[in-house]
């Protein structure tokens, strides 16, 4: 009984603290680091890594007609009924007469290599280019998931930072909301004011409460999006240390660009759209090579043994050498016309990836020149919302203290905290848009 609870005591020591090494904890102080470590761990980049991976493998294999094909066979054959050649008589003696001769014997072995080496062969160049296009192609859409994933790793991180600023500025209103609750509560039952007050307090407080609750809601959601763009398992924890002051000035944090002036990178899914364009003209022209001829060489250097009986000899003389080299030309004449509905087939498909190029560059343009407006917009609202937002806090105080002086009336005092909540929600909601379209920006950089 003593062994088995000091068994018992011990697993219970020794689970634990295997459980707490299988733990990861990333701490991340800002962005950049953020992203590194999302670019080196998220699960889908491997991914992407390994189809370009498995595509130079695919172009190694299509380079494979460069190189001659050589095989060894070994075969049997019993000749259960030889075949008959009538002769003239006069080669048995018998003039005048035919007489019908068996040639070979019964079983024929034979071994030996074969080799063949493609001479002309236009349909196996083109198919090493495209398997050369397909790498570029991987390539393009990596780098366009790339610039995705950053994106939404700036839109977590950002979400992450307006989330716990408002968290912070909830708090804090929550604690006025709750003393006002008290207060009015306090005068309707001196018969100082009415129930409206009371009601109106109520109702900003709840709107308090709403808020931050929504507010822990998105930090909670930001937070769980990052971990699984990390790969994080679910013991795994995430720490951001950078914090967002709402009362400092807008491009003093989170790497806001000061100013409207910035410079967009190329947007990578236009490469995806040019590369599918390179690769249907690729295809148009591997399917025109149908109409060419193809020349090849092929070779055989072998021995041959015939026998009257299942047996084999491998003597000095047995095996009888046989070996030859053809030269082998194919010219396609008619497929039904599956050539040419073929070649016109990829025609057809170049036109569409074309138009799916122009109509992706154009989307771009459009999109790019929106990009900078919509910055350059919401860059000027959220200016003005946070000075509205300071503003409206300094009337706050204004107003708590000629409240606590008797020099203003409750009604006036709960109208001033109303419009200041208004305009910290509107604050929030800007500078939440604001960091959306730099989210898009950091992507293109």
């Amino acid at each position: 009984m003593e062994k088995t609870l000091i068994v018992v005591l011990l697993t219970g020591l020794f689970l634990p603290a295997r459980a707490q090494d299988s733990t990861r904890l990333t701490s991340v102080s800002s962005f950049a680091v953020l992203w590194e470590k999302v670019r080196r761990d998220n699960p889908s980049q491997r991914v992407y890594a390994l189809n370009v991976q498995k595509a130079r493998i695919d172009r190694a294999a299509s380079r494979s007609f460069l190189y001659p094909s050589v095989g060894g066979a070994f075969n049997g054959q019993d000749n259960l009924s030889l075949a008959v050649t009538p002769v003239p008589g006069e080669l048995v003696g018998r003039p005048g007469t035919t007489y019908n001769v068996q040639f070979g014997k019964h079983y024929t072995y034979g071994t030996g290599l074969t080799a063949t080496e493609t001479v002309f062969n236009w349909t196996s160049v083109l198919d090493n280019r495209i398997a050369t296009n397909t790498i570029a192609l991987n390539q393009a859409q990596a780098a366009y998931f790339e610039q995705t994933l950053k994106e939404q790793t700036a839109r977590g991180y950002f979400t992450l930072l307006v989330s716990d600023a408002a968290s912070l500025v909830a708090g804090q209103d929550l604690l006025l909301a709750d003393s006002l609750v008290e207060m009015t509560g306090q005068r309707l039952r001196e018969g100082l004011t009415d129930a409206s007050a009371v009601n109106l307090a109520k109702i900003d407080a709840g709107n308090v409460r709403s808020n931050l609750a929504q507010s822990r809601l998105l930090h909670d959601q930001a937070l769980e999006n990052l971990r699984v763009l990390l790969g994080m398992g679910p013991g795994d924890s995430l720490s951001i240390s950078e914090r967002l002051d709402l009362r400092q000035e807008v491009a003093a944090g989170a790497g806001l660009t000061a100013g409207t002036a910035f410079t967009l990178g190329p947007d990578k899914n236009l490469d995806v759209y040019r590369t599918q364009v390179e690769g249907a003209i690729l295809t148009k022209r591997e399917r025109a090579t149908a109409f060419y001829p193809t020349l090849g060489l092929d070779g055989y250097l072998g021995v041959q043994q015939f026998r009257d009986e299942f047996a084999l000899s491998f003597k000095p003389g047995a095996w009888n050498n046989l070996s030859y080299i053809g030269l082998n030309l194919s010219v396609p004449l008619f497929t039904g016309f599956y050539n040419l509905e073929h070649w016109k087939s990829a025609r057809v498909s170049e036109a569409v990836a074309n138009l799916q190029y122009d109509d992706a560059r154009l989307q771009s343009l459009q999109a790019d020149d929106l990009l900078r407006r919509q910055y350059a917009d919401y860059l000027d609202m959220v200016q003005v919302s946070r000075d509205n937002f300071l503003l409206y806090g300094q009337n706050l105080e204004l107003s708590r203290a000629k409240f606590s002086e008797g020099l203003l009336a409750i009604d006036s005092y709960l109208k001033t905290f109303e419009d200041y909540l208004n305009a910290e929600n509107t604050y929030l909601n800007n500078m939440s848009n604001l960091l959306n379209v730099q989210a898009s920006i950091l992507a293109r950089n």
